[in-house]
């Protein structure tokens, strides 16, 4: 299995991951993550992509796959982080981006909380 240099924290009831970029290019990505994330135990997943500088398109396919496989298993997924510069040139590029996002982790909290509960 892949190594993960994504951290993987645990904040009120939900899975943080803090992404790193690299993590994206690994073998089995989405088995990987949910090794880490039921090793924190919640069903909600929050991945931040504050450390991300830059998405390319190869990226945002590998983000969205990941994003799908999460949704497959069972949890339920919130991005955010994503910088103006990125967003920018995402829209920019007319990208189709599929993913929910917030514009930062409490904000993606709270999403996660109100859409459980709805």
């Amino acid at each position: 299995m892949a190594t993960l240099n994504s951290k993987v924290s645990q904040l009120r009831g939900v899975s943080v991951v803090d992404l790193c970029i690299e993590d994206l290019n690994k073998d089995k990505l989405c088995y990987a993550f949910c090794k880490k994330i039921d090793a924190a135990g919640s069903q909600q997943v929050v991945i931040d992509l504050t450390l991300v500088d830059v998405i390319v398109r190869a990226d945002l396919e590998k983000l969205t796959a990941l994003n799908t496989g999460l949704k497959m298993m069972g949890r339920k997924v919130m991005f955010c982080g994503l910088n103006p510069y990125t967003a920018a040139v995402l829209l920019t590029f007319d990208a189709e981006v599929s993913l929910d996002t917030e514009l930062d982790v409490d904000h993606a909290i709270k999403a996660l909380s109100y859409s459980s509960k709805h």
